[in-house]
């Protein structure tokens, strides 16, 4: 074959190769879509055996995968002097039909994991809830709240159920990144 004939051919076959469109978020998956995108996140971690209390930024990115049938998160703390010790988290939120509930599955830089459930939207709140978050070496009840402020802004205070009282371990406030 001469290389002009083998050129286009091969141009040939490009051109019906058809790239994806970049996947959406689908089924009772795409009422996560307020999420979708790239945030930029302020807040505070307050004091537990393990550090002290210090302010943070963050980087929190969703996008769906899967075909649309889930959405992936990375929420990212940014290193520095107060915060040398920086929390990564990589989520998988989506919607589970067989139980009819929503669910986020958690792999972290310490080497912690668990898993979270949710109804969906409670108005502008999305809760996260678990009988089993890891503290130490217990796991305790732990609820995490999504609040909406409007359509660039989400506020995130978690509450945990311990057997002294609620506590709260940090709280922070995220900006849709333009």
């Amino acid at each position: 074959m001469n290389a002009a004939r083998t050129t286009s051919l091969a141009a040939a076959l490009l051109a019906a190769v058809s790239v994806p469109a970049a996947a959406e978020l689908s089924g009772r998956t795409a009422e996560l879509q307020f999420f979708e995108g790239e945030w930029t996140c302020a807040g505070r971690r307050f004091a537990t055996p393990q550090m002290p209390e210090h302010t943070f930024r963050a980087t929190y990115e969703f996008a769906p995968v899967g075909g649309g049938a889930w959405m992936t998160a990375r929420f990212v703390e940014l290193p520095d002097p107060s915060n040398p010790n920086p929390i990564i988290v990589e989520e998988h939120w989506g919607y589970d039909a067989s139980s009819d509930a929503f669910r986020n599955q958690w792999v972290s830089n310490f080497s912690t994991s668990g898993a979270f459930v949710a109804p969906g939207w409670d108005e502008a709140e999305w809760v996260w809830s678990t009988d089993s978050f890891p503290i130490g070496d217990q796991a305790v009840p732990m609820r995490v709240a999504f609040a909406r402020d409007g359509d660039n802004r989400f506020d995130v205070t978690p509450t945990l159920d311990l057997a002294e009282g609620s506590a709260q371990p940090f709280a922070f406030s995220c900006d849709r990144r333009e």
